[in-house]
């Protein structure tokens, strides 16, 4: 196992505990239960087991807009897509879905919810719920990517690739991640959120700050101010771009020609590529 991940596992063991690892654990231990011989394709509300702070990529955090839209598609149709679980022992755990299974119990629905089955193990569960969100019709934004990546370096059970793949960044910024853990050793696990782990990295020998580490702090705050954008106002900026660009022209005062320089090195990229690279 790599150095990295050894320093962080072993801060888990000796020092503060880290309750998704904790969590990990105990599922692993009953999936060594007996599981039934025939696995239903729907289940009840009650029936599926949901452990959002191993398996919520999205850090626990449902969105309003969504469930609405989600609450318009039941009116609609009666069922979503099927939620992905897997098979632990006796019990059903929700690994992707989280979003539908509140939105079926806001619409009073207790029985016959679609499931699919994930059938590699719990550590691999635990990945497959990053990537299987990063699939969603919601995706996640850079910022929850990164908390989730995060989670999975101080879990210190996965690779960098594996890392990487699970929450859909780059493994370069895996590796950023990595030497920040070891940086910080058991205080790693006092940070939930990847900014507010590598701001506190910053004043802590040895660590120096090299281009790419600036850079993507750089990116996690400009990611966390999208953040609050979106939560604010939805869609209602990228939909009305001339009301937008007022906005900002009010907002920004004369320092609007600064950000228009600032713009235009955006303008044409793919996002997601750009926003990968950091």
């Amino acid at each position: 196992m790599n150095e990295t991940v050894r320093v962080v596992k072993a801060t888990t063991d000796e020092g503060p505990e880290f309750e998704p690892l904790e969590l990990l654990t105990r599922l692993e231990a009953q999936a060594r239960q007996p599981a039934p011989a025939v696995l239903s394709d729907k289940l009840a509300w009650r029936d599926i087991r949901q452990e959002p702070g191993l398996f919520q990529a999205r850090g626990g955090q449902l969105y309003e807009p969504h469930l609405s839209d989600l609450a318009s598609a039941i009116g609609r149709e009666g069922r979503l897509d099927p939620v992905e679980v897997i098979q632990i022992g006796p019990q059903a755990v929700l690994i992707e879905g989280h979003h539908r299974m509140e939105a079926y119990r806001r619409a009073g629905i207790t029985e016959g919810i679609p499931v699919v089955y994930f059938t590699g193990t719990v550590e691999d569960a635990v990945a497959e719920s990053g990537r299987a969100n990063s699939r969603a019709k919601l995706p996640m934004p850079l910022r929850e990517r990164n908390d989730y990546a995060w989670k999975l370096v101080k879990l210190g059970r996965h690779s960098i690739k594996e890392t990487a793949s699970a929450a859909n960044i780059s493994e370069r910024q895996v590796t950023i991640m990595r030497k920040v853990a070891k940086a910080l050793g058991a205080g790693a696990f006092d940070h939930e959120r990847w900014l507010a782990a590598l701001q506190s990295s910053k004043g802590i020998a040895p660590l120096t700050w090299e281009p790419d580490e600036i850079e993507a702090r750089k990116e996690a705050q400009a990611q966390e101010y999208a953040e609050r954008l979106s939560k604010t106002f939805y869609t209602k900026l990228t939909n009305n771009p001339e009301i937008a660009a007022r906005a900002l022209a009010l907002h920004f005062g004369d320092k609007l020609g600064e950000v228009v320089r600032e713009l235009e090195g955006y303008v044409g990229q793919r996002d997601d590529d750009e926003v990968d690279d950091f």
